[in-house]
């Protein structure tokens, strides 16, 4: 008798335990859009594998103590019937914040019949299907939502004229918006100096004016008690000397440090007096 290649294999059949029933009436009940499942499921019936899964971050504290539901989005979870459980893809720190404070469910998007294997793909492949926000996007979408210091920092850079980008040098541009929105949270008089600075100097005008290096040797040189003894030292000499120039002396002078570093050294050491020997040296 002729054997029938084309048989699949029986499909597997699992005892209904009682959490796989509650699993599949939950499934049953999902919504369909499309192809897609969506279903609002019970934290006791979902799971973390940690065979492809990365560990619980340490910001899981923090998710907890900001969580909100409008923000949560929809987890990205997989039903294994054998288990009756729904292992959680995406979503595995907002799970774990939910559990903290108490949630019984969170918004899934439900896929079926995947094998482990398939599921860890489908993870690798999660931050290869997305665009994280860049400084400026992130920086707009706060000041659209009315975030007081996003706010005040993008009204202190209108202030100043300046053109706010993720990435170049070119001119009356700052680029370090990361950066330079910590020092506006740390001091804003200290960073409206900062700027003002940059546009006496004229620095404003030409390439890297506004580069992370300047902006924090700058910034590290502030009193509030000694503002004007401060100008009087590094206004002239940034009349008469380019950023770009000047950071190279920097790095040529302190020869090792990081730009940052080497740029907040010499500019102390014009402000103490001992650098127009050193920049004439350089």
């Amino acid at each position: 008798m002729p054997i029938n290649t084309n048989t699949r294999p029986a499909p597997t059949v699992y005892p209904l335990s009682n959490e796989r029933k509650m699993a599949e009436a939950f499934l049953a009940n999902a919504w369909k859009i499309g192809n897609v499942l969506i279903g609002l499921l019970p934290l006791d019936l979902m799971m973390v594998d940690y065979s492809y899964q990365r560990p619980t971050k340490s910001r899981v504290q923090k998710i907890a103590a900001d969580f909100n539901p409008n923000k949560c989005g929809f987890l990205l979870v997989s039903y294994r019937e054998a288990d009756g459980k729904f292992a959680i893809i995406d979503g595995g720190n907002r799970f774990e914040a939910a559990k903290l404070i108490g949630l019984p469910s969170l918004p899934c998007q439900i896929l079926t019949d995947l094998s482990i294997e398939e599921e860890a793909l489908v993870f690798a492949a999660q931050n290869d299907n997305r665009t994280r926000l860049d400084a400026n996007d992130l920086l707009k979408a706060q000041v659209c939502a009315g975030n007081e210091s996003a706010v005040g920092f993008w009204n202190l850079c209108n202030e100043f004229g300046i053109r706010l980008c993720n990435k170049g040098a070119a001119v009356n541009t700052l680029a370090c918006i990361h950066r330079a929105r910590k020092l506006y949270k740390e001091n804003v008089d200290a960073l409206r100096w900062v700027f003002s600075m940059i546009g006496r100097a004229n620095w404003n005008t030409v390439q890297k004016g506004y580069s992370i290096y300047t902006i924090t040797a700058l910034f590290s040189l502030y009193r509030a008690d000694a503002v004007e003894e401060i100008e009087s030292k590094l206004v002239p000499i940034m009349l008469k000397v380019a950023p770009a120039v000047l950071l190279a002396k920097a790095e040529a002078i302190f020869f090792g440090r990081s730009r940052v570093e080497a740029m907040t050294a010499l500019m102390g050491c014009i402000v103490d007096g001992t650098a127009p020997l050193l920049i004439a040296e350089a």
